[in-house]
């Protein structure tokens, strides 16, 4: 008898890329979109707004401050001669500005393009520039929004996505998790 094991987080953790200022990476995307997630500072946290994750709800936070909108992609970097996969944290700006030059190259903001991110400095966003198409670059273990999800719940300590649900399915269960979170960000405040 076979019995299937349930996904353990460890094979959705994934580092964090980051790009420090002054510096640049290069990547590829293993997604066309980011998975986009309202998000509110709180304690030196980052921490999932309970509103992004069910239209209806009230989030204790939002009466605070403004959730800032996040993107999340999974990319892929070439380490040590292999392609390794990254979490890479996105602003919605940034994204514009990319989406907009791959308009003006004739590019796909898609799986397989080869980006290159600068930051000047840690108060503004990453510059997020097209480099070209990738040969060999993506991950067909990477793709679909099932990873990208995955990783972002280990980050944020939320449920993992479930084989078949939709993206609305598993936010709905990151509710109550998300609203913990906030609640226990909320009280440390005060």
């Amino acid at each position: 008898m076979v019995t299937m094991l349930p996904e353990s987080r460890a094979s959705f953790q994934l580092q964090l890329l980051k790009v420090g200022k002054g510096s640049l990476a290069e990547f590829v995307l293993q997604r066309e979109e980011p998975l986009w997630i309202k998000t509110h500072w709180l304690n030196g946290r980052q921490a999932v707004c309970p509103a992004a994750c069910l239209p209806d709800v009230d989030c204790p936070a939002c009466v605070e401050q403004i959730p800032r909108v996040s993107g999340f992609l999974v990319v892929a970097q070439l380490v040590a001669g292999r392609m390794r996969p990254f979490l890479f944290e996105v602003s919605d700006s940034s994204w514009a500005r990319l989406r907009m030059l791959c308009q003006m190259e004739k590019l796909e903001p898609s799986a397989g393009l080869m980006v290159c991110a600068r930051r000047q400095s840690f108060n503004r966003p990453i510059s997020l520039e097209p480099v070209g198409l990738s040969k060999g670059g993506v991950i067909d273990a990477l793709a679909g929004w099932r990873k990208v999800a995955g990783a972002v719940a280990v980050v944020f300590r939320l449920p993992l996505p479930e084989p078949g649900h939709e993206v609305s399915d598993w936010a709905a269960s990151c509710e109550p998790f998300a609203r913990v979170t906030v609640v226990r960000g909320l009280a440390k405040l005060s």
